[in-house]
């Protein structure tokens, strides 16, 4: 997960929404929560996600899913059929038009022409 995504969201909402930040890591979780509480941010809330993929979330629940960075590689255990998975749980949580966004590398993997790291 990238958690700026998660803030960005919050922000962009005026806070006026509910944010629910899914990752593996807990500590990462752990750190989405004090920068929100630093923040005085109260609409994120934070759930740890299941090593098969799948939510405990209800269907029709979200209006906008982001993936980031999260279909690289081939997964071990699925052999990379994690993306179909995520894919058939975007489409049991989103709402009825909800919107779902792929960013299938992180950004700071972008590269000059040079091939240096761009920022």
């Amino acid at each position: 997960m990238n958690i700026n995504y998660s803030f960005a969201a919050a922000y962009a909402f005026d806070q006026k929404c509910k944010v629910c930040a899914v990752d593996i890591n807990g500590q990462c979780l752990e750190y989405v929560n004090q920068k929100a509480r630093d923040e005085g941010i109260d609409c994120i809330t934070t759930s740890i996600g299941r090593e098969d993929y799948r939510h405990d979330f209800d269907d029709d629940t979200f209006d906008l899913i982001i993936y980031s960075d999260i279909f690289h590689g081939e997964e071990k255990l699925y052999g990379g059929l994690h993306r179909f998975v995520m894919i058939e749980e975007a489409k049991r949580t989103l709402k009825n038009n909800g919107v779902l966004a792929v960013l299938p590398f992180h950004l700071s993997n972008f590269r000059d022409s040079n091939k240096k790291k761009s920022k």
